[in-house]
Formats: structure tokens, C-alpha cells, sequence
């Protein structure tokens, strides 16, 4: 069965009050450093490839990731993230294999970004969401909220999404339909 990432992101303008509300409804689960360095080849066209650098008071990770991001209107005008996402936690030796193929093959480092990041978890809707209070270098905090749905699902997995958004006490209004890469373009320009 094939499943899709619902995505939602917002703004948040004061991260306490944010959470205080996460702290009445969801599972605290922990915090990570995560370090994101993205490739495109050439001049061209840019590809989401991913190489992630997380790290925790416990552990250090390292994840390539290919994402294919797509952003569909519903009925109601919102616009909801969806994407279908490949991801594979290697090691230390296989990055440096990777790094030498983007070399060899024309693939450059187009954007870094480093985030720090809260998570909690809950049930929203019979959905497991996946909550991430997010401070983004450049770019100030954001709430990031994932379903993993079937794709037939994908209207009702968002509203669920925009009511743990409610609960947290975010306005609609605050939703950020850019990417971060489009965010960080702005912000350096």
C-alpha cells in the first residue's frame, strides 16, 4: 500500500505559548538537531536530494532522502502538501561515497540549512501526527505537523492537520506554503 506525507507548516510567534498547548494534548518525544544540505546538478533543473545530519543527546544520524513535493488545492482553497519521499539512513562510509558521485556527476551544494527541533506525537482523527516545534537559522520557528496516509486519505488526513494546528493554538492564517529553500532564496537575496 502506498502512502503519502501530508505536510502542514506555520509560523509561530511565540513558541511557549505553542508549547503549553502541545504539553495538554501530545506526547513530548524528544529533541534533535538536524543539519540538511541539499544538491542540484549543473545549472538545471534542482533536484530534492537530501543528505541530514541529525543528532540528539544520544545519537548522531545521517539520512539521503529524495522527496518529490507536490502542492494540491482542495475544495476549500487550502493548499496541501503532499509528497512522496524515499529515505535511507546510511553511514559515515557511504556518505563519503555519495559526496564523491554528486562530484563527479555535476551535483553542487545548493542550500544548507540547520534546524532545531522539538517533537511530540499524538492521535488526531485516527492519524498518528507527528508534531515539530522547528527553529530554522534565518527563518525564526515554525510548527511542522505530518500524517503518513493512503492517498485516498489525503483531504481528511489535512483537516486533521489543521485541527491539531487549531489546538496548538496557530492560526490559519499563519500557514506557510513556501519551502523552506524558497524562504532561505528570499532571505539571502
Amino acid at each position: 500500500m502506498k502512502m503519502q506525507e501530508i505536510e502542514l507548516k506555520a509560523h509561530v510567534y511565540d513558541s511557549e505559548a505553542v508549547i503549553n498547548k502541545l504539553s495538554g494534548f501530545a506526547e513530548y518525544a524528544g529533541f534533535v538537531n538536524r543539519y540538511d544540505t541539499y544538491y542540484k546538478q549543473g545549472e538545471g533543473k534542482t533536484y530534492p536530494i537530501r543528505i541530514r545530519k541529525e543528532k540528539d543527546d544520544n545519537s548522531e544520524k545521517i539520512f539521503l532522502t529524495y522527496k518529490r513535493k507536490s502542492i494540491v488545492k482542495d475544495e476549500e482553497g487550502s493548499a496541501i502538501e503532499k509528497n512522496e519521499e524515499y529515505e535511507s539512513e546510511i553511514k559515515e562510509d557511504t556518505l563519503v561515497v555519495i559526496e564523491k558521485f554528486f562530484e563527479d556527476n555535476g551535483f553542487r551544494i545548493y542550500l544548507t540549512k540547520e534546524k532545531k527541533v522539538k517533537t511530540w506525537k499524538t492521535v488526531k482523527d485516527g492519524f498518528r501526527v507527528t508534531i515539530e516545534l522547528c527553529e530554522v537559522e534565518r527563518l525564526g520557528e515554525f510548527l511542522e505537523l505530518e500524517i503518513l496516509a493512503e492517498n485516498d486519505e489525503s483531504e481528511k488526513a489535512y483537516r486533521a492537520l489543521e485541527s491539531v494546528l487549531e489546538e496548538a493554538g496557530i492560526e490559519k492564517s499563519a500557514v506557510e506554503e513556501k519551502s523552506y529553500a524558497q524562504m532561505l532564496k528570499n532571505a539571502s537575496n
